[in-house]
């Protein structure tokens, strides 16, 4: 099995087998369990380029030396040049990857913006996205922030993944209304739903409950809680 432990806002640790990887990890978040910069790290998603999202992905690779970060060209380049070993691996969408672990990454699409905030100011980003990641007998989409879209369909039809991680919020992304409508009207193939990006702030006032009450499927909502670790 595969376990998912909810790092709080969008970021995730994942492991299987002695592989850890995270996805958009934004350690500073309130709700973190984690305090400092976690050793034992050998993988790192990326989704666009806000600040939530890369998080501490440049301190977490200078603390782990074999660690690769997977996203897109643009947000590549920006942070091999912070940190000038060439350790970020940048693809584009409908690309697949191995990042280790027996586990593959695509990147699909997402509606949503990927400036990256700098000292400087803001510099473009490339364009937002989700990751599907298959391997070790699951499968599941990682929708990153999104509004719900059509193509999420093509998501479900080429994919099939069963678990989705949405976000619902709101006033950033979707919120529980969306969120539910993806999973009645596309992503059919979901038997799960975790839902995230939501009570970070007081502006994120999306909630699960109100996700579930939505849901016209046998679709199950699965609140994880901050710290928890989940077999999937």
């Amino acid at each position: 099995m595969v376990t998912v432990t909810w790092l709080g806002h969008a970021a995730f640790m994942l492991k299987h087998s002695g592989f850890t990887f995270l996805i958009d990890p934004f350690l500073d978040n309130p709700n973190c369990p984690i305090k400092g910069i976690p050793t034992g790290i050998d993988a790192i998603l990326i989704t666009h380029g806000h600040s939530d999202h890369i998080g501490s992905t440049i301190d977490i690779l200078k603390a782990n030396p074999s660690c690769k970060a997977y996203t897109n060209v643009e947000i590549a380049d920006y942070l091999n040049k912070k940190i000038s070993n060439n350790v970020v691996v940048g693809f584009n969408k409908g690309g697949t990857v191995s990042i280790g672990g027996n586990f593959k990454v695509t990147m699909v699409d997402a509606l949503h913006s990927s400036d990256i905030d700098t000292a400087d100011g803001i510099i473009p980003g490339g364009t937002p996205a989700g990751f599907v990641v298959k391997g070790n007998g699951t499968s599941f989409y990682f929708s990153g922030d999104t509004d719900v879209f059509s193509d999420m369909a093509i998501i479900n039809d080429l994919y099939q993944p069963e678990y989705a991680f949405l976000c619902i919020g709101d006033y950033f992304t979707m919120g529980p209304v969306q969120a539910a409508y993806a999973v009645n009207k596309f992503l059919t193939s979901v038997k799960t739903v975790i839902p995230m990006h939501y009570g970070t702030f007081p502006i994120l006032t999306g909630t699960p409950e109100e996700l579930e009450k939505h849901i016209k499927t046998e679709t199950k909502v699965l609140t994880l809680k901050f710290g928890s670790a989940y077999n999937m």
